[in-house]
C-alpha cells in the first residue's frame, strides 16, 4: 500500500492489521488530495482524523463568565489521585449546558471506577478523546457551583504537562458565531513513582436555588388583613 498528501509520499506503518500514517500538513487553509493505492482486489477504507489546538497564552475573543479550579493531592504513578474539580458560574444567567474539557498529562486512564465516580453527577456520559477528558456538567444557576472528584490513575511518573481546562456552555455554540470560554492554563503536574494512595474526595454542589413564590393578585395585595 502506498499513500502520498498532496503530492508527498508518506510512510504508514501497521498496527494490528491497521495502517496508520500521519497526514502533516492536512489541517492547513486549502485543498488538499489524498491517494490511497493498493493491490488488485483489495479494498482500502479510509478514516481521516483531525485536531486543531491552540496555546494556553491565547486569550478567548469572548470569556465566559465561569471559575475552574483543581484541589486535592495528585498520588503517585499507579494508584488513583485525591484531585478535585471546581466549577462555579459567576454570571448572572444561567449556564445550561455547562461543559468542562479537561488535557490530562500523558499516561492518565479514564478506568471505569472513575467513569461511575462521575456519572452521577453530569448530565452525560464522561467520555476521552485522545488526551481530553470531556464533561458535561448539569446546568448551573447564576452563583451555582459544583465540586467533582478526579479519581484519575497515572501510568507514568515525574514531572509532566496537563491540567489545563476550558469551560463553555454548549449551546452557545447553535445561536453564537464565537462561543464564550473560561480558561484554565496547564501547568506542570508532578506525580511521584511512590507513595500512598490519597483518600478519594467528595463531590459536592450548591445547594437548588429556592424557589420565588408568584406574587399575589393585585386585589389580595389590597385587601386589608389578607
Amino acid at each position: 500500500m502506498s499513500v502520498t498528501l498532496d503530492g508527498q509520499t508518506l510512510d504508514p506503518t501497521r498496527q494490528g492489521g491497521v495502517w496508520l500514517a500521519a497526514l502533516e500538513g492536512l489541517g492547513r487553509p486549502g485543498r488538499h488530495e489524498l491517494r490511497v493505492s493498493v493491490g488488485p482486489g483489495a479494498v482500502a477504507l479510509a478514516q481521516l482524523s483531525l485536531a486543531y489546538g491552540l496555546p494556553w497564552d491565547v486569550a478567548p475573543r469572548r470569556r465566559a463568565p465561569i471559575e475552574l479550579s483543581f484541589d486535592g493531592e495528585v498520588g503517585p504513578r499507579d494508584a488513583r489521585s485525591g484531585m478535585r474539580l471546581s466549577v462555579r458560574n459567576r454570571g448572572p444567567r444561567i449556564v445550561t449546558r455547562p461543559v468542562v474539557e479537561i488535557e490530562l498529562p500523558a499516561g492518565a486512564e479514564l478506568d471505569e471506577p472513575t467513569r461511575d465516580a462521575l456519572a452521577s453527577h453530569l448530565r452525560g456520559d464522561a467520555r476521552q478523546e485522545g488526551r481530553t477528558l470531556i464533561l458535561p456538567l448539569r446546568a448551573m444557576a447564576p452563583g451555582g457551583w459544583v465540586r467533582l472528584p478526579l479519581p484519575l490513575r497515572w501510568a507514568v511518573g515525574g514531572t509532566l504537562r496537563g491540567l489545563g481546562a476550558v469551560a463553555y456552555d454548549d449551546v452557545s455554540a447553535l445561536h453564537a458565531p464565537t462561543i464564550p470560554v473560561a480558561i484554565l492554563p496547564s501547568s506542570a503536574v508532578e506525580i511521584a513513582d511512590q507513595g500512598p494512595e490519597p483518600e478519594a474526595p467528595d463531590a459536592e454542589s450548591a445547594p437548588p436555588p429556592i424557589p420565588i413564590p408568584p406574587p399575589l393578585p393585585i386585589l389580595e395585595r389590597l385587601t386589608p388583613g389578607a
